[in-house]
């Protein structure tokens, strides 16, 4: 504690007051020079005077022990520093945001799925083309023959197919087999995330080749587009 500062204190609150040092005194019964030792900063009041003196004076111990007014902010001010304090929370949450935004659309993956669908009406294809950026990826699961001119369970033997992408082969698979029925060979042409580079919506196709039953070389051509 200082001595000197609470001294000072009690001296600017005992003249707000309107009490000589002898008035004074004589409230808390004691004398006058006891009083003007707290006022010098010779000694500091008892604590058992404690509460009498800060009710004379009007002020509470904590403002009598730090030697001064505990400060009280206005209404008005108060009232200003929440709005200031509001508002760079406010402004940090925006920031924090934005900053957020713009790492996110930078660093995201754009997806998106295409559905295949045969352009020939004799053969159903199912799959899929999914596009992750600038890059494309062909999936194949499903080829069935609708038509009638071909059966599916004649026996084929030494398969090819190609899968093409405008001139580019995306796929090439070759197969040396035992013989196989025509719809064994077509469940047979599954795929899975190809890389496409630079395709075209509307040129992609299937050449597919093989030996028929009387070993004749045979050539399929399955057209597909992509369903946007």
């Amino acid at each position: 504690m200082d001595s000197g500062k609470i001294g000072a204190y009690i001296q600017l609150k005992r003249k707000s007051a309107g009490l000589t040092q002898t008035q004074l005194g004589d409230m808390l019964g004691i004398t006058s020079k006891a009083v003007s030792k707290w006022e010098t900063g010779v000694a500091i009041p008892d604590v058992s005077l404690f509460p009498e003196l800060t009710k004379i004076l009007n002020i509470t111990i904590e403002e009598l022990l730090q030697g001064e007014d505990n400060k009280v902010i206005p209404p008005e001010k108060k009232k200003r520093n929440i709005i200031i304090i509001l508002s760079i929370i406010l402004s940090l949450v925006t920031i924090i945001l934005i900053t957020t935004i713009i790492y996110f659309k930078s660093n995201y993956k754009k997806v998106e799925v295409y559905k295949l669908e045969s352009a020939n009406k004799d053969f159903y294809v199912e799959g899929s083309l999914t596009s992750i950026d600038d890059k494309s990826y062909l999936s194949i699961v499903r080829i069935d023959y609708l038509g009638k001119e071909m059966d599916l369970f004649e026996e084929v033997s030494n398969f090819e197919y190609k899968i093409y992408c405008g001139k580019s082969i995306v796929f090439n698979y070759l197969y040396n087999s035992s013989e196989t029925t025509f719809k064994n060979f077509l469940s047979s042409i599954l795929i899975s995330n190809v890389y496409v580079d630079n395709y075209n919506y509307n040129k992609f196709c299937i050449e597919i080749y093989f030996n028929d039953s009387i070993g004749d070389m045979k050539k399929v051509d399955i057209n597909f587009i992509i369903k946007m």
